[in-house]
């Protein structure tokens, strides 16, 4: 708890101080508020939130600094304060350096990074917080661009959990990676590797090209350590099961004079079928749904195939409509999604959302995110079977 108080610390010292070295700033974001119902056929939870969403970029002489933080409240008026990115970046004539919580560009997937074992990764992948740490990135003479960096993010999660780690277990907990990439003509590559003592050993390689108009990715990873200890009823916790990890999509847009149409699709191959931390989440998830559920507590779900599909129309930068699907193609099932937003100038947003998860009972992916939501009291929006959401957000 000690490193993350610090942490803390640091961040409010570098707002604090940090303006008054600032050659020029710029300060923007957004207050949202927005209702929702969210539940399954039996059962629904209403819920109203509101959330300030703020960045804030100082620009320094040979450098930045930039905070995007959030805070958001329920009608339980219970807050929860988020910093997505917090961080200082260096520049230098041999390249870049950044320090604190920060993002970088790996893998060349958008919604699924099967290279990606560096950053935080949200189940629906709409994760935007940073990891905590240090990076640099030079650009040698010939093109190619070297990235390093090192995440202290496992350092500080289990310092949370932990009363008193020791410092040998503290350093195991660091995370590196490194990355290296440039161009063919048009087509963009780039070589990762991703390691964590007795954690993760990813090495990965990632292309993306754009053929007239048409953006085509292909990424793929080999997880090199992968104990599977977490899995219930598995009685050799040192148990070693390599795995492979690939994706690909394809993007196209078509823009008019007041018109735009993006379509985007992007294909997941997980040999492993659920990382620990969503293998965890599934067990719970059967656990609280009870009946259909082995004496191991594993799922017969655990699918390998995903494909993620979206169509995003804009008129008149004022009336933008999304449709997207994600879909288990092992089990099968899904999630639908709908939004449509019309915006006042360029200041106000309405928009009306919804999604729909479908699909068979507990024997499926996203039909136990149902059966579960039927018998919890309290269903977040994340495990229902739908959601319905109405919302004003007033940019600044």
């Amino acid at each position: 708890m000690k490193i993350r108080r610090i942490g803390c610390v640091l961040v409010l010292l570098l707002s604090a101080f940090i303006p008054l070295a600032a050659t020029d700033s710029e300060h923007y974001g957004s207050l949202e508020l927005h209702t929702s119902l969210a539940g399954s056929d039996s059962s629904a939870v209403p819920a109203a939130a509101g959330i300030i969403d703020a960045n804030h970029r100082l620009y320094l002489s040979e450098g930045e600094f930039f905070l995007h933080h959030e805070a958001e409240t329920d009608q339980s008026s219970v807050a929860e304060y988020t910093i997505h990115e917090a961080y200082l970046a260096l520049f230098q004539d041999w390249g870049n350096l950044t320090f604190g919580r920060h993002r970088i560009p790996w893998g060349t997937g958008i919604f699924f990074s099967p290279t990606d074992a560096l950053h935080p990764v949200s189940l629906t992948g709409e994760a935007e917080t940073g990891f905590d740490g240090l990076s640099g990135t030079r650009l040698l003479s010939n093109g190619t661009t070297v990235t390093m960096a090192v995440s202290f993010s496992p350092v500080l999660d289990y310092a949370a959990a932990e009363a008193d780690p020791g410092p040998d277990e503290l350093g195991s907990k660091v995370r590196g990676a490194v990355s290296l990439g440039g161009y063919i003509g048009t087509l963009d590559w780039r070589t990762t590797m991703v390691y964590q003592w007795e954690k993760v050993f990813r090495p990965g390689i990632s292309f993306s090209a754009d053929l007239a108009g048409w953006i085509l990715s292909l990424e793929g990873a080999l997880e090199l350590h992968n104990s599977l200890d977490y899995l219930p009823g598995t009685e050799d916790p040192e148990l070693w099961d390599p795995y492979a990890l690939v994706g690909s999509g394809i993007e196209k847009s078509w823009i008019g004079s007041t018109d735009t149409l993006t379509i985007i699709s992007e294909y997941l191959y997980d040999q492993q079928g659920y990382s620990e931390k969503e293998a965890k989440m599934v067990y719970a998830l059967l656990e609280a749904a009870g009946p259909g559920t082995d004496s191991t507590g594993t799922s017969p779900s655990l699918g390998r195939h995903y494909l993620n599909a979206s169509i995003e129309y804009a008129h008149d930068n004022r009336v933008f409509t999304e449709h997207g699907v994600l879909l288990n193609l092992q089990d099968p099932s899904g999630v639908v999604s709908h939004a449509l937003t019309y915006t006042v100038g360029t200041e106000i947003d309405f928009r009306l959302e919804g999604s729909w998860c479908f699909g068979g009972s507990g024997d499926s992916e996203f039909g136990l995110y149902a059966e579960s939501a039927a018998q919890l009291d309290e269903v977040p929006d994340e495990l229902a079977a739908y959601s319905l959401t109405a919302s004003v957000t007033v940019h600044f």
